[in-house]
């Protein structure tokens, strides 16, 4: 199914495990998930879209929540740097609490 060029909102759902509603909201959320529109008015989402989208349900399945899933893309960043961003901003907050802990 990953080889198709576009996508519907039902597959994209499908696919991400969400709500159309969630998916519909995200369009408004995140400029990068845009979809195009067929000729019948349908939404069609690119691979790199259904990408971005897998991707932010994970981070929002990690506990992130949705403004700083944001704000990281407002800051332009691609998806691999937001990973090494959440990842040292997790580690800054578990040395924190190795260093209270042995305080």
């Amino acid at each position: 199914m990953l080889e198709k060029r576009y996508f519907k909102i039902g597959e994209v759902c499908k696919i991400a495990n969400i709500k159309p509603h969630v998916l519909r909201y995200w369009e408004k959320e995140f400029r990068d998930i845009r979809p195009e529109r067929s000729l019948k008015n349908q939404r069609l989402y690119s691979k790199k879209s259904l990408e971005r989208i897998i991707e932010i349900k994970n981070l929002l399945d990690k506990g992130y929540k949705l403004e700083a899933v944001k704000n990281l893309t407002k800051n332009n960043l691609s998806m691999r740097e937001d990973k090494v961003r959440l990842f040292l901003l997790d580690l800054k907050s578990n040395l924190q609490r190795i260093r209270n802990l042995l305080e």
